[in-house]
């Protein structure tokens, strides 16, 4: 999803919004660049109709198949291993 870019400073947690963060897949030269696209996790059970969201992150345009790959599989593997049952399309 595109956003504008903004960068502010939270008050309460002391830390600063708007930088790209992909968790431990955050591109060295990306690091300190204002994000301007949102990456939003989900999970939707079978036979649920709620959704819940797992992880939210923020790239700086379109984040790579590599990355994206690495999120997604780690996602994957915590949820297996909180016992949920996993079907990816």
């Amino acid at each position: 999803m595109k956003l504008s870019e903004s960068v502010s400073f939270n008050k309460k947690t002391l830390k600063v919004n708007g930088l790209v963060n992909l968790g431990n897949y955050t591109p060295e030269h990306q690091k300190n660049s204002k994000g301007d696209h949102a990456l939003v996790l989900m999970y939707q059970p079978f036979q649920g109709k709620w959704y819940q969201a797992l992880a939210v992150f923020l790239s700086y345009d379109c984040a790579s198949s590599t990355v994206l790959h690495k999120i997604v599989i780690e996602c994957v593997i915590l949820l297996k291993k909180f016992r949920y049952r996993c079907h990816c399309n």
